[in-house]
């Protein structure tokens, strides 16, 4: 009789799997929402660096403890909707889109300037740690570029011509 031991996958295997399956499709979400909507404005590093350690933890703990305890489970359901909870507290005021959208309205009404998105750009903000960046946006009307930096946290922008 062959004495060697079967690695088997079980209920509470699983359970960690998932767990951690779970902590790697949040950075995936968080990350497609800051460069989709936010155009990468936001410093997602902290949160990338938080879900992959809880997320190795887990991984870690497959081979290590046998069954996942509801104390250990309650603690990453708290964690979860911990990091949940700040990345939506740190959301800029305005999106990309929104930040275009002010624009293009502001100018058609104050300046009578029918003007046409071309392109962005980030420009560096200091003294914030989770938005280090404004919209820097590139428009064109029919004689000129102009060309705006606009701050998603507070919607003030300037136009440089």
């Amino acid at each position: 009789m062959n004495n060697t031991k079967k690695s088997t996958i079980t209920k509470p295997k699983i359970n960690h799997i998932i767990i951690a399956l779970t902590y790697i499709g949040l950075i995936i979400a968080i990350n497609q929402i800051n460069s989709t909507i936010y155009n990468d404005v936001i410093n997602t590093f902290d949160f990338l660096i938080i879900c992959l350690l809880l997320s190795l933890s887990e991984i870690k703990d497959i081979y290590h403890r046998r069954t996942l305890m509801k104390k250990i489970l309650f603690i990453h359901v708290l964690m979860f909707i911990a990091i949940i909870t700040v990345y939506i507290m740190i959301l800029p005021a305005y999106t990309h889109d929104e930040a275009i959208d002010i624009v293009k309205n502001d100018f058609k009404n104050k300046y009578d300037l029918d003007i046409v998105y071309e392109q962005s750009a980030l420009e560096r903000v200091y003294g914030r740690y989770f938005v280090k960046f404004k919209y820097v946006l590139y428009f064109k009307d029919r004689y000129k570029k102009v060309i705006i930096c606009f701050n998603p946290l507070t919607g003030d922008y300037e136009a440089d011509n």
